[in-house]
């Protein structure tokens, strides 16, 4: 899968391993920024690259996104950053400034998968091959998982689910991640989350499930995307994460998201404060 994103002079290009392409309708984000002091927001430390967190899963490299400590707290009270950090999500996704989109080139692939249940969270820990660039930059997906009920609100409503793919930077050596979050409400079973809720262990620590499946089939065909720096959502409270999150979410049956709620217990973090970051949205989510 290919999938171009223009960031203020930053190309974002999604590859698997891709066995097909095709153009789809979708833009890409070439920002054009309302006012420049966002601008500065969105590239403060990129250093020309994007970063984005690692989910219940949100941490450093060394457990595949896990976190430092194993634990994803709800409070994110396990470090001082945490608490004192001023960048941290998730947050309330409203009064976004506009930015001005473009097309979005896709080419679809499918990777391998493995299904993991901690406790805390499903993830599903991906093999090596799926990546996007940003400018000169690699970042390489390293896993996706599964919040309930959702953490970031927009205008203050909460989702029933949040699933966040999470990729990290395999070039330049920089501890920084990308992360694309999807919000999920009840609506027509979704082929490919039933995929990965039949491979779960049902148990925390239970046998892994290996899966073959293609993470951006989750991702729908919409423009509509908010965009802000801020954090991992669990200890270490890192703010070394650069959000994309779509605003059309993605649509599950509601005893798909139950499931999910038999499998792990509710694990969002509480909303933070914006601070004087500045949250950016496509055209059509501020009509």
């Amino acid at each position: 899968m290919v999938l171009w994103v223009n960031f203020p002079s930053l190309v974002v290009f999604l590859s698997a391993n891709a066995q097909s392409e095709r153009e789809d309708p979708m833009p890409y984000a070439k920002w054009t920024v309302a006012r420049a002091s966002a601008l500065i927001v969105l590239l403060t430390g990129l250093g020309g690259t994007a970063a984005c967190s690692v989910g219940p899963g949100h941490a450093p490299p060394t457990d595949n996104g896990r976190g430092a400590s194993g634990t994803y707290g709800q409070t994110g009270t396990e470090t001082p950053l945490c608490s004192t950090g001023d960048q941290q999500s998730p947050v309330d996704l409203t009064t976004a400034i506009p930015a001005q989109p473009g097309p979005i080139r896709y080419t679809y692939g499918a990777g391998a998968f493995t299904v993991v249940n901690d406790g805390h969270t499903i993830q599903a820990d991906a093999a090596p091959g799926q990546s996007i660039t940003v400018g000169q930059t690699r970042y390489a997906l390293r896993q996706f998982h599964f919040h309930h009920p959702a953490e970031h609100t927009i205008n203050g409503q909460r989702m029933a689910a949040e699933l966040h793919e999470v990729f990290q930077n395999t070039t330049t050596g920089k501890d920084d991640y990308v992360v694309i979050g999807v919000l999920i409400t009840p609506g027509q079973a979704n082929p490919t989350l039933e995929t990965v809720l039949r491979a779960a262990p049902t148990q925390p620590g239970g046998q892994p499930g290996m899966i073959t499946l293609d993470p951006f089939l989750f991702l729908s065909s919409t423009n509509a995307y908010f965009q802000y720096e801020g954090s991992l959502t669990t200890s270490p409270c890192t703010q070394n994460v650069h959000w994309v999150v779509l605003q059309v979410p993605m649509r599950a049956s509601q005893d798909q998201i139950d499931r999910l709620g038999v499998l792990f217990p509710p694990n969002a973090r509480p909303l933070q404060p914006l601070n004087r970051r500045y949250i950016l949205g496509t055209p059509s989510i501020l009509n």
